[in-house]
């Protein structure tokens, strides 16, 4: 589901790998490390960095346009015409910054266990 051409579905797929499995198997960890390498290359920014000046200062701050065309979301934030990040999760989504710290966990206790 990952490298599904769809992305509402690529999002789902995400959101399945935080469920456990009643069972884990030696295949298992090298599954999970090619997971990794997916979410690595299938959840890239889809919004546009740039920078822009700040009001009565010359420093400037980066900011992102969402998909949507709203221009000079800050980076941290969420886009306020349609409630999602740079990478396209709204907050209620799981995000793909989140899921390899799961996945990493499962990997080093898996590897525990079979040692």
């Amino acid at each position: 589901m990952i490298q599904d051409a769809n992305f509402d579905i690529q999002k789902k797929g995400l959101g399945l790998l935080s469920a456990h499995k009643n069972f884990y198997s030696p295949k298992d960890l090298h599954n999970f490390k090619e997971i990794l390498q997916l979410i690595e290359d299938n959840f890239k920014e889809r919004g546009s960095r740039a920078f822009k000046k700040q009001l009565l200062s010359s420093k400037e701050k980066e900011v992102w346009s969402c998909e949507c065309g709203k221009v000079g979301n800050d980076l941290d934030e969420f886009c306020s015409t349609c409630g999602k990040d740079i990478f396209g999760f709204t907050n209620q989504e799981p995000h793909p910054s989140k899921i390899p710290v799961i996945i990493k966990e499962r990997i080093e206790l898996i590897s525990e266990q079979l040692s």
